[in-house]
């Protein structure tokens, strides 16, 4: 039986995630309009790996939003850019280093404020990560995922709701 998946977001990469898929078949990209506070800071998410993924994304989107962001799975209008990671096979921790380092290059323009990496190749491997990459501002595993608004807040990326 021939069965087709559709995948999570992948607005940042080059290639397929898995290395026996040809790069000249077509991505399947799940993109959503603009959620949020129309003059909420824009935060972009970008969604790697498994459903697990796609639900720990949808989740913290809501909490972004029900703090005042503008949420996006568009890159290129965004403030900060989160990258929700995969750190089980190979080709998607690969694929996840190389979607957090455009972000960074995006930040090193300067459209972008901030790179934020999540999920679970940054659960594993968080340590590694800051050392080789420390244009992020901020690593947070699995974890430590309820901690987002807070630190995005402390950073000055998402308004102080208690404030008018």
């Amino acid at each position: 039986m021939n069965r087709r998946r559709d995948l999570p977001v992948f607005p940042l990469s080059r290639t397929p995630v898995r290395s026996d898929v040809s790069n000249d078949v077509e991505i399947v990209h799940h993109e959503f309009d603009d959620v949020g506070e129309i003059d909420g800071p824009r935060i972009a998410l970008v969604t790697l790996g498994c459903d697990k993924n796609t639900v720990d994304s949808e989740r913290t989107m809501a909490a972004l939003v029900g703090h005042g962001a503008r949420v996006s799975s568009d890159v290129k209008d965004a403030e900060v850019i989160i990258v929700n990671t995969c750190g089980f096979i190979r080709s998607a921790k690969e694929q996840s280093i190389e979607t957090i380092l455009d972000a960074c290059v995006m930040k090193g323009e300067g459209g972008v404020r901030a790179v934020v990496a999540v999920g679970c190749l940054v659960q594993r491997h968080g340590d590694e990560l800051a050392k080789e990459i420390p244009e992020v501002d901020l690593f947070l595993g699995l974890t430590e995922l309820p901690k987002l608004v807070t630190e995005l807040r402390g950073l000055g990326f998402l308004p102080d709701k208690s404030t008018p």
